[in-house]
Order: structure tokens, then C-alpha cells, then sequence
């Protein structure tokens, strides 16, 4: 349709048809520069994009639509199309992303939120409502009408970014669970902590979050960290685990909660290093009645989450679907691999407290084996004595930097 737009605009102008310098075909416009070269005009699918901008020189890229790019299920990714123009572009050409907003996520939504009103040679976002561009066609009437649909209107009409309906957390949700500083909140004596894993070897990232529960109203996610290895270059589980205990040792933490994803290997992994795993194998009903109560807790403001970009797209990106046996809780996938990797840890961390509601200070280490079983805990109690003379060591000693 874009392309119809042109050639048809060209061809009835008794100036610019004179510019043509070829009978168009279905996807190619040829014609020429007032410096008398010629000038190809093509119009591509995103996903076939990426062939056409490194074969050839560009005097200008469009790029339509920018913001649904960034959808879960996206084809095609804006930075790798980016990375392959600029190197090919011009002197004096441009690179313009045109998009309706859409979901307060990926490239486009990155790219406003960073440079809006803050204009330079190099890059400058402009809004364009439509009562400002078209105010012959949206009236004040018909603004009173595309009101009736608030997401609509907030999109489409004031040119705003908006959540998904199916989104669990909303942008505003997570904004204002977000402390300014710092981004890791280092241990602190008497307070009692837990944390949990999202384990990963390749593609989606290996994520640790550590938790607290200061008071029944306060509970703050103080540390996240992520390893992410690929298929060429898989993480080894064992020195990752060994990484983690490192860090828990500071916080006193010797449980870790996990998903069930190879939790007989990890468990024996982690005793290796001196943690307690605990795999949960949640059904499907009990994982979504658990990031609803997640949501709850966002809603009544009892999470601080740390000011970390990536866990904030990840909860974004967890999304709930409707289904003919109820409601389910969908993880989006991003072309980066990511399968909202943060999401799961955050929600088996954050919801232990909000069923325990435990108490500050942890009077021993057998307070932190709420909820193993009878034959894990005569293993690993035997163990208290040492663990605490090394996490009490770690605590004097480690330093974390924001």
C-alpha cells in the first residue's frame, strides 16, 4: 500500500512524473537525483530488509511501524537492521522511524523514553498527536467519540505509549515499585533474606534475585543478576552455582528456590557448593494463582524492585491469556533469547514472604529450611555450623559494587 501511494502520487504529478526514469515494478521506483544520478526507491518486508540495506548504498531509510518491531513474537529485530545501514548510508542521508506507540517496550519505546526533548545533530523524536497533524478531520466531537476507548485514544490520538490488555504488570505498576538507587542493596546485619534462580544454559539467561521482607508492607528485591550463555557457548551450571554461593554467603542465604528445569542435576550441583536447592514443580494453576498474587503485591505497593532495565522489560513482558479453562500466564520471547528470565525468580522469591510473612532477623540457619523436607534437612543441618562461620567471613568482607 505504501508503495502504491508513491508511485501513484509520482506518476499523476505533471513534475515528479518527469523524474521516472523507469516503468515502476511491484516493489522497485527508479528515479532521478537533481544531481542527475539515479536513485532506486524500493519498499521490503522487515524480515527481508536485511539483505536489501547491506547489498547497496542507502540515500535514506524508512522504517515503518517501528514499535511493534519490539512484540514478543517479533521477526525481525530494529537493531541488527539499524547496525547494517549505518555503515551504508550516505553523507547527509537520514535514518526515520515512524510508529504508532504501542507497548512501553523495545527499540521505539527505549528510544523516546532516553531522547525525547532532548534533541542533538545526531537524533531527534518528535510526537505527533493527531489532533495536531489532522485537526481538520478530529474535531473535538470526534475526539469525544475515540475517547470511548482509552487505550485506543491514548495510542492512536495522543500519540502516548500504552500497555497490552493482557499485560500482568503495568508499565506505572512497575515504575513505581522502582527505587532510584542503588541497584544493589548490599546485606545488612539482622535482616533475614531468600533468593531464588531461573536456571538456563544457552539462550535464555541464568537469573539470581535475592529478597527481603522488611516489615509485611516492604518486600524488596535487593540483588539481580543474570549469566547468559548461547548455543556455541553454553553456561556450565556448576560455576555458575558457584558464583551464586559466593554471593549468598554475604546475605546468609543457603536455600535457593528454583524451577524444576534439571532440578535433580542442580540439586547435587548446589550441595557441591554448600547450598540447599529446592526445585518446585508448579502446576499450572498454582503458577498463575502465584504471579496473581504477585500482581496483588504490586498493586497494594509492597515491592521494591531494584532500577534495572532488563527486570523491568521482563515483568512486562509477562502477559495473561484467556482460555476456555481460565487464565493462564504466558513468558513473551524476545529475539535476544530472553524468555522474561527475571520474571520467575522474582515470583517464587517474592511470593515466599508474602505466604511466610517471616520475621526480620533469622535467630539461626534453621530458620532458612522452611519448607524442606524432613529427609533435606538432616543433611544439610549438620552443615550449620560451617556455613555460618563462612557467611558470617563473607559478610565482613564483600563489597558490591551498584
Amino acid at each position: 500500500m505504501i508503495f502504491g501511494h508513491i508511485v501513484g502520487r509520482m506518476m499523476a504529478s505533471p513534475l515528479l512524473s518527469k523524474l521516472i526514469l523507469e516503468t515502476p515494478t511491484a516493489d522497485t521506483l527508479m528515479v532521478k537525483h537533481p544531481s542527475g544520478r539515479p536513485v532506486e526507491i524500493k519498499v521490503v518486508a522487515a524480515s527481508k530488509a536485511g539483505s536489501s540495506l547491506v547489498a547497496r548504498w542507502s540515500a535514506g531509510v524508512i522504517m515503518d511501524e517501528v514499535a511493534r518491531w519490539g512484540a514478543d513474537d517479533a521477526a525481525v529485530s530494529v537493531n541488527d537492521l539499524r547496525d547494517a545501514v549505518l555503515l551504508r548510508i550516505l553523507p547527509g542521508a537520514q535514518l526515520v522511524y515512524i510508529s504508532s506507540p504501542w507497548a512501553p517496550m523495545g527499540f521505539l519505546y527505549d528510544l523516546v523514553k532516553e531522547r525525547w526533548g532532548k534533541p542533538d545533530r545526531d537524533c531527534i523524536v518528535l510526537k505527533a498527536p493527531a489532533y495536531d497533524m489532522a485537526p481538520i478531520i478530529w474535531t473535538p466531537d470526534k475526539l469525544e467519540i475515540a475517547k470511548r476507548d482509552p487505550r485506543i485514544y491514548r495510542t492512536d490520538i495522543e500519540a502516548e505509549f500504552a500497555d497490552p490488555e493482557e499485560a500482568l504488570f503495568t508499565t506505572a505498576m512497575l515504575e513505581t515499585a522502582t527505587r532510584e538507587t542503588p541497584i544493589v542493596s548490599p546485606p545488612q546485619q539482622g535482616i533475614r533474606y531468600t533468593a531464588a534462580i531461573d536456571p538456563a544454559t544457552r539462550g535464555n539467561s541464568f537469573t539470581l534475585v535475592v529478597a527481603t521482607g522488611q516489615g509485611r508492607k516492604e518486600k524488596v528485591i535487593c540483588l539481580a543478576k543474570q549469566w547468559t550463555g548461547s548455543a556455541v557457548n553454553p553456561l556450565s551450571p556448576a560455576q555458575v552455582l558457584q558464583e551464586i554461593a559466593t554471593i549468598l554467603r554475604a546475605y546468609r542465604v543457603t536455600v535457593l528456590d528454583s524451577d524444576q528445569y534439571m532440578g535433580d542435576a542442580l540439586r547435587d550441583l548446589a550441595h557441591q557448593v554448600g547450598l540447599v536447592l529446592v526445585p518446585h514443580a508448579w502446576s499450572s494453576t498454582e503458577r498463575t494463582k502465584r504471579y496473581l498474587t504477585l500482581r496483588t503485591m504490586f498493586e497494594m505497593g509492597e515491592v521494591e524492585l531494584p532500577p534495572d532495565t532488563l527486570v523491568k522489560q521482563d515483568l512486562q513482558r509477562v502477559v495473561r491469556r484467556y482460555t476456555q479453562s481460565g487464565v493462564t500466564i504466558d513468558l513473551g520471547k524476545t529475539n535476544d533469547g530472553r524468555h522474561a528470565d527475571y520474571a520467575p525468580a522474582i515470583c517464587m522469591a517474592l511470593t515466599r514472604w508474602h505466604e511466610q510473612q517471616p520475621t526480620q532477623a533469622a535467630k539461626s540457619f534453621e530458620d532458612d529450611y522452611t519448607g524442606l523436607t524432613d529427609e533435606e534437612k538432616q543433611i544439610w543441618l549438620p552443615l550449620e555450623k560451617t556455613m555460618r562461620r563462612k557467611a558470617d567471613r563473607a559478610f565482613r568482607k564483600m563489597r558490591f559494587r551498584a
